[in-house]
């Protein structure tokens, strides 16, 4: 027994019922003893296990045992809403997701940083424009270079049946001029003597025809 324990110190840890032991049988119970997280209030102050990954310190909801990452801040937890402002919310690992500050699609580029899809890893500046309708490039323009995009600016693209898509001169209907190009489309070229009945254009001006002139 502690001789120099106050007189009704039961466990002899210093404190009495009188000093605020809540339980003079346990030593390891008393006034600002530390707290553990075993469901005891060992430092009698009527909480239990404050302090510890088993408490909701921040009164959240949410403890560290139950996957909060900051239990100091009632505004970080799983499930939170995620803010812009590099922290991790809700504290799913990964901050800021979903603004436009990250990578959400992992391809390298985010919102800020010219991502018109961060949900689609396809599609990013420098992407190869594919036909399938999507801006994959992020330049605002759909489906250039492919087959269904009109590449010369002649109102057909090459799905529609423009013969030679890098050329205004040349769509189906066109009038044939004598130019040595198919103007029309039909596999031909300078087809019904049109050199014969008529100049070459030289001018270099389009076909009064050409929805592009």
């Amino acid at each position: 027994i502690d001789q120099s324990a106050p007189v009704g110190d039961g466990d002899a840890d210093g404190y009495t019922w009188s000093t605020g032991d809540c339980d003079d049988g346990d030593p390891f119970i008393y006034p600002g003893a530390v707290e553990v997280a075993d469901g005891v209030d060992q430092d009698c102050d009527d909480l239990v296990d404050e302090g510890t990954a088993r408490f909701d310190d921040d009164g959240d909801g949410f403890s560290e045992d139950e996957g909060d990452c900051n239990d100091a801040d009632p505004d970080m937890y799983p499930g939170a809403s995620e803010l812009e402002n590099g922290r991790d919310d809700d504290c799913d690992g990964t901050v800021d997701e979903g603004s436009d500050y990250t990578d959400d699609d992992g391809d390298g580029y985010s919102e800020l940083g010219g991502d018109c899809d961060d949900g689609d890893d396809h599609v990013h500046p420098g992407a190869d424009e594919i036909q399938n309708g999507v801006d994959d490039d992020c330049d605002g323009v759909i489906d250039e270079g492919t087959d269904a995009f009109d590449n010369d600016g002649d109102g057909w693209t090459v799905a529609q049946g423009d013969c030679d898509d890098g050329n205004g001169w040349a769509w189906p209907g066109a009038t044939e001029v004598c130019d040595g190009i198919d103007n029309n489309c039909d596999g031909q070229t300078d087809e019904d003597d049109v050199c014969s009945d008529a100049p070459a254009n030289p001018s270099g001006d389009p076909p009064v025809d050409d929805p592009t002139g």
